[in-house]
């Protein structure tokens, strides 16, 4: 698919709230434009936050790390984000409640560790 197109795609998602996170027994379900993602917050053993400056506006992101080293990006836009963020709070301990403000001050689109597992 052409860059554009997945562009106009992204937007199209975001301005209708197509993205959506949603609780599960064990983790989450994450769901964008016809893709679904489920994860266990067990498998997690990084959060990482980024904020992306986009055409028509600007979003932060949890980028959660999974143990085989894929990411999953979430934005504050996305349905369900707040009660999201909350159980992010909920699971791994120190995760600065302050992240937002972390991010804003970090230079546009570098991503920062804001929590990792114990090793």
């Amino acid at each position: 698919m052409h860059k554009f197109a997945r562009f106009v795609e992204s937007l199209r998602a975001v301005m209708s709230h197509e993205r959506s996170i949603t609780r599960t027994r064990d983790g989450f379900v994450f769901s964008d434009v016809g893709r679904r993602q489920e994860f266990r917050l067990s498998d997690v053993i990084a959060v990482e936050g980024r904020t992306l400056n986009k055409i028509t506006h600007e979003e932060d992101y949890l980028v959660l790390i999974r143990n085989t080293g894929e990411p999953l990006a979430v934005g504050e836009l996305t349905k369900g984000f707040r009660e999201f963020e909350q159980e992010v709070f909920a699971s791994f301990a120190g995760f600065p409640r302050n992240w937002q403000v972390t991010v804003y001050e970090a230079r546009r689109g570098e991503r920062l560790c804001l929590w990792a597992a114990a090793r």
